[in-house]
């Protein structure tokens, strides 16, 4: 499996949408399990929904993953108990 169609099934199965007033968070999250598994921003772009896919979103996804991979956030995904907060492989 590749790195989107690993995120593709990570938003599917924990009901990411990009939403307006979801759009941070779900991005957060998103970011955080791709730094997980070593996915790049690109990949995340590519995963994500083209129906929710605007110029904001992608703006939004570069400074979320940039900030994310500067604060470490996919090591949060390495910690036994946190794998019960969303479903992934």
């Amino acid at each position: 499996m590749t790195k989107i169609e690993q995120l593709q099934k990570f938003i599917k199965e924990n009901g990411l949408q990009f939403t307006e007033g979801r759009r941070n968070s779900d991005l957060v999250v998103l970011c955080g399990y791709a730094l997980y598994i070593e996915a790049t921003s690109d990949d995340c772009a590519e995963s994500i929904p083209n129906e929710v896919c605007d110029s904001e979103l992608m703006n939004e996804l570069d400074r979320v993953y940039e900030y994310a991979e500067n604060n470490n956030y996919g090591k949060w995904w390495k910690v036994h108990a946190n794998r019960n907060t969303y479903k992934f492989s």
